[in-house]
This record gives C-alpha cells, sequence and structure tokens, in this order.
C-alpha cells in the first residue's frame, strides 16, 4: 500500500500543471465540486499534503485521493468532466410529446387538474 501511495506521488510530481489551462476550466466551471477539484490539485502543486489539502476544502482523505486518480489518468480535463446521473424517464414517447404538445399551446390556467 505504502508503494502505491509513493507511486501516486511520483507520478503527480512527474506531471505538469498547465496554469493556463487550469485558470480557463476554474472560470469556465462555475459549480463549486469541479472548483474544489481544481483547487486541491493546485494546492497539491504548492507543496501541501493531502491532509492539508483534504482538511483546507472539507474533503476526506479518500475523496481526494479519488480526485488524483481522476487527475492523473484524464489530467485537468478529465478531473473536471460533470457527474452524470442516468435516471430513465418514466414516461414513455407518446407520453412525451402529449406533455410538450400541452406545455407549448396551453396557458396554465387551461392544464389546471383541480376540480
Amino acid at each position: 500500500m505504502e508503494k502505491l501511495r509513493r507511486r501516486r506521488k511520483f507520478d503527480l510530481c512527474a506531471r505538469q500543471l498547465d496554469s493556463d489551462l487550469w485558470q480557463k476550466l476554474y472560470y469556465k466551471h462555475q459549480q463549486g465540486y469541479l472548483r474544489q477539484r481544481l483547487l486541491a490539485i493546485k494546492c497539491l502543486y504548492e507543496g501541501k499534503t493531502r491532509k492539508e489539502v483534504s482538511k483546507l476544502l472539507g474533503c476526506t482523505y479518500k475523496t481526494l485521493t479519488s480526485w488524483i486518480d481522476k487527475f492523473l489518468i484524464g489530467g485537468l480535463v478529465g478531473l473536471t468532466e460533470t457527474i452524470t446521473h442516468s435516471v430513465p424517464c418514466r414516461l414513455n414517447s407518446e407520453q412525451q410529446q402529449e406533455l410538450k404538445k400541452m406545455l407549448l399551446e396551453q396557458k396554465p390556467t387551461e392544464r389546471s387538474t383541480k376540480a
């Protein structure tokens, strides 16, 4: 386990941080969780320890480690990939079309279901 930690630290140091790209991504993404990931990587490059960074950003050590792994695999762009939740739609295609038509063509007072 200790070898794995050392190797991650070595890999992180071996990869250069593109400060221009970092700044561009930081200002592009307004979501707090993405900015937190970017700040974590920047702090690590500035010489802070993982424990210091996790305390500073209010995340767990395990979460920080997963961000580092994402960064090592996909770089800054991979680190800022948004979280997607794939929830299946409860309406079939016919119901979706009916809902779309109702929303576009009727006034809210006309589609009220109150008796």
